[in-house]
């Protein structure tokens, strides 16, 4: 699954005005190599003329992402998902260390 960082990134580049298919690539650069591959293959689907979420890998999102990005893409608030999904993917890894450290 994509990371907390790759989206707070992803944001913050759309934010800026960074065209989305620069993003994905600026964005994945901390990623795994299979990832970054995967931004890449969605970058060419961006520019062949698919959507946001019909191009993403569900080997590294997961169902419920890629609704969330495609109902935020049609509603122009593709930033705040963005945003909103890196900070819920952050809690999700604080609280299975927690777990874990209780667990131990």
């Amino acid at each position: 699954m994509a990371s907390a960082l790759f989206f707070h990134q992803l944001a913050a580049l759309l934010k800026a005005g960074i065209p989305m298919q620069q993003s994905l690539g600026m964005a994945g650069k901390g990623c795994s190599q299979g990832l970054q591959r995967s931004l890449r293959e969605t970058s060419f689907k961006l520019a062949a003329g698919a959507d946001l979420a019909s191009s993403l890998d569900q080997q590294f999102f997961d169902a419920w992402t890629i609704h969330l990005l495609r109902s935020a893409e049609y509603s122009g608030s593709l930033v705040e998902t963005c945003e909103r999904l890196a900070t819920n993917l952050e809690a999700q890894r604080q609280r299975r260390r927690l777990y874990r450290s209780v667990n131990t």
